[in-house]
């Protein structure tokens, strides 16, 4: 069973400067949950609006691209092992495995960041 713990939620003012200066804010919800190797696992979104586009993304570690999870569908490997919830976004893994650890982002309306970091505890075979 996964447990989980929210962490906090912050505030971000990210500026760019191309031609014009241009800064925006973005709200930040952070969480942690943790769960074994074999199980399902759903990661909240917390979508205050569903008619405005949302996505998911995967980041396994800090040095590593992060990997498109879902943009108005699920996308590669994802498509076969996860689903998301039409009606709140949240995401649902359906059989964990050691990859799966990482930062999992929820982008909703260009301004709020839900992230979660999953933790997932297994056996790593040594070989």
């Amino acid at each position: 069973m996964a447990a989980s713990v929210v962490r906090n939620l912050f505030t971000v003012f990210l500026c760019i400067s191309i031609d014009v200066f241009l800064c925006v804010e973005l709200n930040v919800f952070h969480e942690d949950q943790y769960v074994p190797v074999g199980q399902p696992v759903t990661i909240k979104c917390h979508a205050s609006d569903t008619s405005k586009p949302v996505f998911w993304d995967h980041r396994r570690s800090v040095r590593q691209n992060v990997h498109n999870v879902y943009d108005g569908g699920l996308i590669g490997d994802y498509q076969q092992r996860c689903t998301i919830d039409s009606s709140t976004y949240d995401l649902t893994i359906l059989h964990v495995e050691l990859t799966d650890t990482g930062e999992y982002w929820c982008i909703e309306n260009y301004g709020t960041l839900h992230v979660t970091e999953l933790y997932v505890k297994g056996i790593v075979e040594l070989l």
